[in-house]
């Protein structure tokens, strides 16, 4: 991988993952609501009500999504990298599906089932495509 291209990298998986985890937090948060309120605690599911919730985690994972294509753009991943996009964002999808405003109950499998087998995979498969297309070199 050049030299100029890894600080942007960086930059762009840090901005994938500060989206993808804001997203998170923000479903998760659903379940807090009652005691945020009384609380005075101004999260996003009580200044936004759970409709506004759902929108942002959906917006979030949205752009997630977008940085995710540009490290694959920035970095020229191969098809691997691309096979590992497409089932993070169908997954993504999914949950923005299965979690809805009228049965939240879902939250706890999307938060630690979906999305830990998601981040194991896509680090599996990302490191996979680097491994072997030879764009990964060891310093000595």
């Amino acid at each position: 991988m050049e030299q100029n291209i890894k600080p942007k990298l960086q930059l762009l998986l840090g901005l994938a993952m500060l989206f993808w985890l804001a997203g998170f937090d923000v479903i998760y948060s659903l379940e807090d609501g009652d005691f945020d309120r009384k609380q005075w605690l101004y999260s996003i599911p009580v200044r936004f009500g759970v409709a506004g919730a759902l929108r942002r985690f959906g917006f979030f994972h949205v752009v997630t999504v977008i940085f995710l294509a540009l490290v694959h753009l920035s970095a020229h991943m191969g098809v691997i990298y691309w096979v590992s996009f497409a089932a993070v964002a169908a997954v993504l999808f999914w949950e923005h599906r299965i979690v809805t405003r009228n049965d939240p109950s879902r939250i706890n499998r999307v938060f630690f089932d979906y999305n830990a087998y998601m981040s194991i995979g896509c680090y599996v498969t990302t490191l996979g495509d680097i491994l072997l297309n030879g764009r990964f070199r060891v310093r000595r």
